[in-house]
């Protein structure tokens, strides 16, 4: 069996688009649901963390990592959401879940991929329209940045 391309095809990319326009306003109010429950997941994860005796913090450091990881996966993917063909409403909603439940995610990111993160912010203030998602990706960049 062979499996499909990875490659993203200008087809693929029409379709995206066609997708967003008729149901942006859907995937819009799912991308802010999912960043601000996967917060709260987050910040359940470090009080957790924080009440482990050291025997069993040992035993569940993976699965508090792993659960860290995917949350920090979801506020990645969300950011390129904004940059996409979404109608400003739209855009402003994601980036306005992003920017409300920054505190816990500047309090959680990995050095690491604290600077992934601000590369991709930044290619995304580059590259999106509306001023207010811009406003808001900038202030999440900023919370994210060293002293920030």
């Amino acid at each position: 069996m062979e499996w499909p391309s990875n490659e993203i095809t200008q087809e693929s990319r029409r379709a995206e688009a066609g997708n967003l326009k008729d149901y942006g306003t859907q995937f819009a109010a799912a991308e802010n649901f999912v960043v601000r429950l996967a917060a709260h997941s987050e910040a359940a994860r470090s009080l957790a963390m924080q009440r482990l005796t050291p025997k069993q913090e040992a035993s569940s450091l993976f699965d508090l990592l792993d659960a860290q990881r995917r949350n920090i996966e979801i506020v990645s993917l969300a950011i390129p959401s904004v940059m996409r063909d979404l109608n400003p409403a739209d855009a402003r909603l994601v980036s306005k879940a992003i920017r409300d439940t920054g505190p816990v995610w500047a309090g959680s990111f990995p050095a690491g991929d604290r600077k992934s993160m601000l590369i991709l912010l930044a290619r995304a203030c580059a590259e999106v329209q509306d001023a207010q998602a811009r406003d808001d990706l900038t202030a999440f960049a900023a919370m994210l940045a060293p002293g920030g």
